[in-house]
């Protein structure tokens, strides 16, 4: 998370919500910590607002998301 933070010259508050959408994505997978790939998830989702992503508006379930998830590889592939 630190080499993110310096490579995408994240703010504090962006720093904390990454945080959040990581831990989300993580409880979602039912993993009880954070991991590297969670935290990679979040800053993937974080590139939303430069129209690149598409995130569904209603909450999905794990299995949607996990499909969801490789439609989005597969797009930016």
């Amino acid at each position: 998370m630190k080499e993110a933070f310096s490579v995408f010259q994240l703010t504090g508050r962006s720093y904390f919500k990454i945080l959040k959408v990581a831990r989300t994505i993580a409880d979602l997978e039912g993993s009880y910590d954070i991991k590297s790939r969670h935290v990679e998830e979040a800053l993937y989702f974080r590139q939303k607002g430069e129209g690149r992503v598409k995130v569904p508006s209603r909450k999905m379930t794990a299995r949607e998301r996990l499909i969801h998830r490789e439609k989005v590889l597969l797009i930016n592939s």
